[in-house]
């Protein structure tokens, strides 16, 4: 995503680097807008990042995180 154009490269290493530091992570946001910088993800733009982000952070995925994380809680 942006000036590097469609780089699903770049959203993989985001979310393995997410899951590695799961424990140390409050929040993550992504700016999925057009601004200084192409970023916006859902517009078609870059079709390959979009198509992986969906797959590695849909609600799936964060439903078993969120139940992860209670687990280790209780």
């Amino acid at each position: 995503m942006g000036n590097a154009g469609d780089d699903p490269f770049f959203i993989q290493q985001m979310h393995d680097w997410f899951m590695k530091n799961e424990d140390r992570i409050s929040y993550a946001a992504c700016f999925d807008v057009n601004g200084a910088w192409p970023t916006q993800i859902d517009n078609g733009q870059f079709p390959n990042s979009q198509r992986l982000f969906r797959k590695l952070f849909s609600r799936r995925f964060a439903a078993s995180v969120r139940s992860a994380r209670i687990n280790r809680v209780h």
